[in-house]
Parts: C-alpha cells; sequence; structure tokens
C-alpha cells in the first residue's frame, strides 16, 4: 500500500512533469509564431494559395498549442490541492 509521502512525492514528480511539459509547450509555440511571421513575411504580396493555407493550418497550431498550455496550467493549479488534501 502506498503511503502518503509517497503519494505526495508521486504527485510532486508528477508535478514537475507537468511544468517541463509546459516550457516544452511555449518554446513550441514560440516556434510556431517564428514560421508563421517569417512565412507572413517571405510570402507578402503573394498570390499563392499555398501560402494563405500553410498561414492558415500555422494558426490552427497556434490555438491548439495555446489550448494544450492553458489545460496543462489548469492541471498544474490543481497539483498542489490534490497534495494539501493527502
Amino acid at each position: 500500500m502506498t503511503t502518503v509521502e509517497d503519494a505526495r512525492t508521486g504527485i510532486m514528480a508528477a508535478h514537475a512533469s507537468g511544468e517541463s511539459a509546459q516550457a516544452q509547450l511555449s518554446a513550441a509555440y514560440t516556434s510556431l509564431e517564428d514560421a508563421a511571421n517569417g512565412l507572413r513575411h517571405g510570402t507578402e504580396g503573394s498570390k499563392q494559395p499555398e501560402a494563405d493555407q500553410a498561414q492558415a493550418q500555422l494558426a490552427a497550431a497556434l490555438e491548439k498549442v495555446d489550448e494544450a498550455r492553458w489545460q496543462v496550467g489548469a492541471a498544474l493549479a490543481e497539483f498542489a490541492g490534490v497534495a494539501a488534501r493527502l
């Protein structure tokens, strides 16, 4: 059977992993923003539909990464409460 201290230690390890994931998501978001900005500047004035499609896909990816960052942040906020109730 798991002790309260073991459970608390596991929760804090999971919290650290979540923080790492959130940092990686933030880095991915920044990279995607850079890619979108580079594409926008590189294709400015272009009439290529592929450029518009790529911009739309990058925008969708940015939204999903941002949503993931929010979800991880919300989960991390709950970790302290879970550990405190043990």
